[in-house]
């Protein structure tokens, strides 16, 4: 029953969005009511101001405030429930942020992919490196792995809201703006971006490749693109908004309609800094290779070490409600682990049937596509870490609560608890990655 309504869900998002897609695009076809308004009714964006100078300090100051703060508060989580029974010092510290696959980046950060070997087989291949290359850097200032992948992760954090809040706010206005910023910084599995995990890094490729794209700023957009893809696999993703973007702004089909040969082959150029991103994922197949003579090693080492194979989005997220309600584990496994899997993934899929035609069709397609490969694994234990870079999902959310005062309240106090239970849970060592 769920995978049906999962891919009905689907099938109606893709529909909508799709013809929204085509039809602004220039294609020679319409829809209407009797009454004769369009049956696909989309809120235009017209109100959007670039944020100024001060606007971009006050949230970058905001950001790192929250950034130390949630290290506060962690710290007294460690004092306060650890149960070690040794003196808190600031290895401690970083001892309980040093949690399961923050290991493997900075082994790859520490040595490259060949440098931790598990039966021969380099396990960490399944790890994009640039993260891992970004923590090499600060190193040779800092000289310590764990403070560096930290320092890291800051600063990609701040950055990468600095951009989100900036192409949010052109489009829809600096509340909008604002509240994205916030929802996205108090989601529950936010901690990470202040972790020794890759997140904070995709974060700032992915939103200053959506800056850049809006303002058709092209070589930036090949840029980042290509970044986003060394980052994790979702970069590749990108590929979706800025495909939609080059057909709405060049509208290439109403060029070949009209029979404007030339100015659709000027076009066509622009798709090659979109692209860009293949380069990544090409890069990417380049290292397995040379470090395993085979591109696709990391597929191999994803079923064989981790235990992940792909299937479809349906079935998986059937799986993780039966895990979280069918009474297979106990009770701490299901608060820390599928309840939150099974929540986030009713959420995005909420979000995108109510957002179909309401927002731009590349922050649909692209919240689709993120959500189907991030639920795509069979046992996923990671869907939190990866939806909290799911861009569109706070932005739809903070369109929604920006004329509701009181849904916005409520919102930022629950998912402030939640943020502080599983901050403090990670920290302690429960299963949250």
């Amino acid at each position: 029953m769920i995978n049906i309504l999962i891919t009905t869900a689907l099938l109606y998002v893709v529909l909508i969005a799709g013809y929204r897609t085509l039809f602004l695009a220039g294609a020679p076809f319409s829809l209407h009511t009797k009454h004769g308004r369009g049956f696909f009714h989309f809120e235009d964006a017209t109100h959007g101001i670039s944020p100024t100078c001060k606007q971009y300090v006050r949230i970058a100051a905001l950001a790192l405030c929250l950034r130390f703060g949630i290290y506060l508060f962690s710290a007294f989580a460690i004092c306060f429930f650890s149960e070690s029974g040794t003196s808190f010092r600031f290895d401690t510290f970083l001892d309980h942020w040093y949690q399961w696959d923050a290991s493997n980046y900075i082994r790859i950060a520490t040595g490259g992919y060949r440098y931790h070997l598990e039966n021969g087989e380099p396990t960490t291949l399944v790890f994009f490196p640039l993260y891992s290359i970004l923590i090499r850097g600060c190193f040779v200032i800092i000289r310590d792995y764990r403070i560096s992948a930290m320092i890291v992760s800051t600063l990609c954090y701040i950055g990468g809201v600095c951009y989100l809040f900036g192409f949010v706010s052109e489009e829809y206005g600096t509340s909008v703006g604002a509240k994205t910023v916030l929802y996205l910084s108090i989601f529950p599995f936010s901690f990470f971006f202040g972790g020794m995990m890759p997140e904070s890094c995709f974060l700032l490729t992915s939103c200053a490749f959506f800056y850049y794209m809006r303002r058709h700023r092209w070589g930036m957009v090949a840029l980042f693109g290509y970044l986003s893809a060394l980052s994790r696999i979702q970069g590749i993703l990108l590929l979706i908004p800025a495909g939609i973007e080059w057909l709405l702004h060049y509208q290439p089909i109403g060029m070949l309609v009209k029979r404007k040969y030339k100015e659709f082959t000027r076009s066509l150029l622009v798709l090659l800094p979109i692209c860009s991103g293949l380069l990544g994922l090409i890069t990417y197949l380049m290292i397995n290779n040379q470090v395993a003579g085979n591109p696709f090693k990391f597929l191999e080492l994803q079923e064989s070490v981790w235990h992940h194979h792909y299937e479809y989005v349906g079935k998986a997220i059937t799986t993780i409600f039966h895990y979280a309600f069918g009474g297979r584990y106990d009770a701490k496994m299901v608060a820390v682990l599928w309840i939150p899997q099974a929540a986030i993934a009713t959420l995005a899929l909420a979000l995108l049937v109510y957002a179909a035609n309401k927002h731009k069709p590349q922050e649909i397609f692209y919240l689709a596509a993120y959500t189907i490969v991030s639920f795509s694994a069979s046992f996923i234990l990671s869907g939190g870490r990866y939806m909290s870079v799911a861009i569109p999902m706070f932005l739809i959310l903070a369109k929604w609560f920006d004329s509701k005062p009181r849904l916005h309240l409520a919102w930022v106090i629950l998912s402030s608890m939640l943020l502080a239970l599983y901050t403090a849970g990670y920290v302690l060592g429960y299963q949250i990655m």
